[in-house]
């Protein structure tokens, strides 16, 4: 049996020989490379119905280091 690391890898791989690849959930969700995303969550200073631009841009930057720390944005 592949472990999810291993058909990963071959995803990203076939990736780069095709335009696209497709994984199919037990429940029959097929998810594309367009579908692919991730997400986060940050706190945000408010000020009315407004945010506070200095906090959204921290949060920014510190997801982004998250990310890249992590090797999410690698090829």
């Amino acid at each position: 049996m592949l472990k999810l690391h291993d058909v990963a890898s071959t995803a990203i791989n076939n990736e780069l020989h095709s335009d696209s690849f497709k994984i199919i959930t037990k429940k029959g969700t097929v998810i594309s490379t367009d579908e692919i995303r991730v997400k986060g969550k940050s706190e945000i200073v408010y000020l009315g119905d407004s945010l506070e631009k200095n906090s959204a841009w921290s949060a920014l930057k510190t997801y982004y280091l998250e990310l890249f720390d992590s090797g999410v944005l690698e090829e």
